[in-house]
């Protein structure tokens, strides 16, 4: 008898993409860009200070303004990290 595979791949996809996310955030932080002077539009390019990934924003992207500068983040996780100690990851 042919066991049906399927559930066990899109099991092990699913697992994949979770794994996938929670190192997505494992970018370069040292190379982050400094605050923006003035709140971005939607699809223009920003980079994460806690975890340096590329972002492209949109109405739904994670923000906080700190000293008078906005900073973009790809997760909520993100930005929680940067509220806590804003200092930890801005260029000195």
């Amino acid at each position: 008898m042919k066991k049906n595979v399927l559930p066990a791949f899109v099991l092990a996809v699913f697992l994949a993409a979770i794994l996938a996310s929670a190192f997505a955030c494992a970018g370069n932080a040292a190379n982050a860009d400094p605050g923006i002077k003035v709140p971005l539009k939607a699809g223009e390019k920003a980079k994460d200070p806690v975890c340096g990934m590329d972002i492209t924003v949109t109405d739904k992207t994670e923000h906080a303004e700190h000293q008078g500068l906005h900073y973009y983040f790809c997760s909520s996780e993100c930005k929680q990290n940067f509220e806590k100690n804003p200092d930890k990851y801005l260029k000195k």
